[in-house]
């Protein structure tokens, strides 16, 4: 699956992909995207910065306090809202 190749390039882990959980859609000014979230288990790797400027764990509380793009917000609802 594509997304785990993806996280094995720009994280460094290997994972298992389950459930997918919801989409966001948004349309920026360059480009429109469609966001796809699953529920992965975490089998290996320590996590590698190798594409991105910072990676850090957090909980959901703490996801709401990020500087997350538009596109990420609706998931991060989806995913207080499942509580």
């Amino acid at each position: 699956m594509c997304l785990k190749r993806e996280l094995e390039e720009e994280l460094g882990i290997s994972v298992d992909v389950n459930e997918f959980i919801c989409s966001s859609s948004y349309d920026y000014e360059h480009i429109s995207i469609e966001l796809l979230a699953f529920s992965c288990r975490w089998l290996s790797g320590d996590l590698k910065q190798n594409e991105h400027l910072d990676i850090r764990w957090c909980d959901l509380e703490e996801l709401l306090e990020l500087d997350l793009m538009p596109a990420d917000k609706p998931i991060v609802e989806h995913l207080q809202n499942r509580r």
